[in-house]
């Protein structure tokens, strides 16, 4: 999905090599594979079927070159996003970090209420999804405060290739079984505006918000002080895209596991947690067997702690970061102090995102769609901050954007206007 970039010598690499360097890209997956491909991947095949594929596509095609953004930027001026969006100009970082600390605290209720909810399949009904989702608040808290990023850095590949696994095992077994639905089911229409809603809130999540290309940023430049000389510009894209593509294929089997067993079967997916999480775990179980219920549900939990984990760690990396720019002269050049704020921040999005769960309760795709319909309204102005960076002194020529890249980022920003428009009557009108 990249373009070639004639920066360093094409030397052969070992499959040893890209393990060590495969980091960021997988993090951010990690982050990616929660609320939009369980819950709203799943939504758009149990409601529509197989009609969103081709949108879900599309998204994340036109998403491309602003997460792209994150390593290439990186890599090419040897700062991150963050330091280069005060580069831009002051106010458009204080409009980052004003909408990130927004972003950070839903964010977090989000996931973390939508793997409480799969902890009580273990735990049973003694607790409330409420209590679930503080403990998995304060179990994520402790694992990044005394493990740090290089714990993070190793289970999550383990974790996405487990779910990766299950999932694609399943699709393959659903295909061979065939879909619920009987020949002469019609399915419902999304191209209408009574579900402008949906689609927006789908498409905000999908794979994941733009904000998490400063995450990549964060991480990356943490990555290369760890390997040195042994991490270069062809390195950092290879593990973001092997991350991307990742996160897109499985929005794309998550689609097509509600397609074929909840498509047409009569049966909606719950708005209440641990309801929902049964109901998941009953869409795998229903075409791998009932011995594999277990199995499922602890892959999906592993998967939304990481998501839970990744998300913490890269708001407040993120939102660490703002804070010491803006404690400098504007435009200043990397810091080494960045990470300084992001204990506490992490320990304060955790008590804030407690509160919203709180006030959400079991509302869990409530909460949900909240969480994605901001993150699409923000992703104009991130896509733009995105692209915008990529002309700036500090990239030399050779790494900016080629022509193929700067059409593509070019009808995302217009798409993204476009729907906000949209979505902007839809809410005024006819909601």
């Amino acid at each position: 999905m990249s373009e070639s970039v004639d920066v360093v010598e094409s030397v052969p690499r070992s499959i040893s090599h890209y393990l060590r360097v495969l980091g960021p890209g997988i993090l951010g997956a990690a982050a990616a594979i929660g609320g939009s491909h369980l819950v709203a991947s799943t939504q758009a095949g149990a409601i529509y079927g197989w009609q969103l594929v081709g949108l879900i596509i599309v998204v994340n095609l036109l998403k491309y070159p602003f997460f792209q953004i994150g390593a290439r930027y990186t890599m090419a001026a040897d700062e991150t996003l963050i330091q280069g969006y005060d580069r831009i100009g002051r106010g458009y970082l204080y409009l980052f970090t004003a909408l990130n600390i927004f972003a950070s605290v839903v964010s977090t209720a989000g996931v973390a209420m939508l793997c409480g909810s799969i902890l009580g399949l273990f735990i049973g009904d003694d607790l409330s999804v409420t209590q679930l989702s503080m403990i998995v608040l304060a179990g994520s808290l402790v694992f990044l405060i005394t493990g740090h990023y290089k714990t993070l850095d190793r289970v999550t590949k383990w974790i996405i290739v487990g779910l990766a696994i299950a999932t694609v095992t399943a699709v393959f077994i659903a295909l061979n079984q065939g879909g619920v639905a009987t020949p002469d089911f019609v399915a419902p229409s999304p191209w209408n505006l009574a579900s402008v809603g949906f689609l927006v809130a789908l498409m905000g999540w999908m794979p994941a918000p733009i904000e998490l290309s400063s995450w990549n940023s964060v991480w990356l430049r943490q990555k290369k002080k760890a390997l040195g000389e042994e991490l270069d510009y062809r390195d950092a894209l290879v593990d973001f895209n092997v991350g991307y593509i990742t996160s897109t294929l499985l929005a794309i089997a998550f689609v097509a596991l509600g397609a074929l067993v909840l498509h047409g079967s009569g049966e909606s997916l719950a708005s209440s947690g641990i309801a929902f999480a049964h109901q998941l775990v009953n869409v795998y179980a229903s075409v791998m067997g009932d011995w594999s219920r277990w199995l499922i549900a602890s892959i999906a939990f592993l998967c939304m702690f990481s998501t839970t984990v990744t998300v913490l760690d890269g708001y407040s990396r993120a939102l660490s970061e703002c804070l010491v720019q803006l404690g400098q002269r504007q435009g200043s050049g990397p810091t080494g102090h960045g990470a300084r704020h992001t204990y506490p921040l992490m320990v304060a999005m955790g008590l804030v995102g407690a509160l919203i769960i709180m006030f959400f309760k079991g509302a869990l795709l409530a909460m949900l769609e909240f969480a994605m319909i901001s993150a699409f309204i923000s992703a104009l102005v991130f896509a733009w901050l995105n692209y915008r960076l990529m002309t700036l002194p500090q990239v030399p020529e050779r790494y900016r954007l080629g022509g193929a890249m700067v059409a593509l980022s070019r009808a995302g920003i217009l798409f993204f206007a476009a729907f906000n428009l949209l979505f902007g009557y839809w809410y005024l009108f006819v909601k």
